[in-house]
Order: structure tokens, then C-alpha cells, then sequence
């Protein structure tokens, strides 16, 4: 999704989404790995990086290189740059391959949770972006509320039930 040059400083990285789903037809060796994110710099080269979303294919994805290493998880990500920690890694859901708006409800994860950076108040469709919890990525969506479901009868053309929650059924 992004490589970064080795003489690269100062990089302030905060509010994407690094979504790289390629698929390489080399089955094996360093030609079919891809990234998020790849550095040939060193965890030092920003000043910041945070609050993104970071998104590869399963098989041949490492979610980052940096530090001359692969970086397959999350955690290794946040422990190889020092930063990341309000980051998150799942695979975010678009309207369509040519459409990159957010969809509503799959993505609830990264809604309001971004870093405001005061100088940045439009996003991609020149709408306001929330100027206190603006969403990770170029574009400003809403989710729709959660309503809990306690016990009962769930009747699918009225109730909705919100991904991730675990409600039994």
C-alpha cells in the first residue's frame, strides 16, 4: 500500500488505511510477499504513525517491513516502529473496487476514533470531517447506532444485529 525511502525523515503517518489485497502468482520466495506498509528506513524516520488501518491477504501478506524485517501482526508492528498503538488490522469493507467509500456497518471499527489534525477539515468528498474523533481514512462516514439485543425474538427485517458483537441467538 505504501513504501517508504530509506532517506525518509520526519514522516508523520496517521489517519490511513493501508489496504493491500494483491495477489502475486509467485508462489513462494521474497517476489510473492506484499505489504501495508514496507520501510527501507528505519523506525526512526517518523515522527508519528498511528491511528491507521492496516490490511493485507492472508496468505502471501505481511502487514509491514521495518527494521530490515518482516512484520506479520499488529503487535509486531507496534514493537518494530514504537508506535501504532491505537492502530488497527482487519480488512476494510469498500461500496465496490471502484467505489471507495466506506461502507456503514462493517466498518464501526474505525469510526470516530482517528487523530484530529486541526489543518485537515474536508475529506475526499469535500465534506467536514469531525473536528474532535474524525474516522481513520480519507473518507468521513456514519455508522449506523448499535442497538444491543437482550434475549428474545430476533425478526430479521426489523432487528439488526452490529458485526462483532456476540449476542446469542
Amino acid at each position: 500500500a505504501i513504501k517508504v525511502s530509506q532517506n525518509i525523515s520526519n514522516l508523520d503517518l496517521r489517519n490511513n488505511i493501508l489496504n493491500n489485497h494483491l495477489y502475486n502468482s509467485a508462489s513462494s520466495g521474497s517476489g510473492s510477499k506484499h505489504y501495508s506498509i514496507f520501510s527501507n528506513g528505519t523506525s526512526n524516520s517518523f515522527s508519528h504513525i498511528d491511528y491507521n488501518l492496516y490490511s493485507v491477504a492472508e496468505n502471501q501478506g505481511r502487514l509491514g517491513f521495518i527494521n530490515n524485517a518482516d512484520q506479520a501482526t499488529l503487535q509486531n508492528l507496534q514493537n518494530s516502529f514504537g508506535q501504532n498503538q491505537n492502530s488497527k488490522n482487519f480488512k476494510p469493507t469498500f461500496i465496490s473496487k471502484l467505489d471507495l467509500h466506506l461502507t456503514d456497518a462493517q466498518n464501526y471499527d474505525i469510526d470516530n476514533i482517528g487523530f484530529t489534525i486541526p489543518a485537515i477539515t474536508i475529506d475526499i468528498d469535500d465534506e467536514l470531517r469531525n473536528n474532535t474523533t474524525p474516522d481513520i481514512g480519507a473518507d468521513e462516514f456514519t455508522t449506523i447506532p448499535c442497538n444491543m439485543v437482550n434475549g428474545g425474538v430476533i425478526i430479521p427485517a426489523i432487528d439488526s444485529i452490529c458485526f462483532g458483537e456476540a449476542d446469542a441467538i
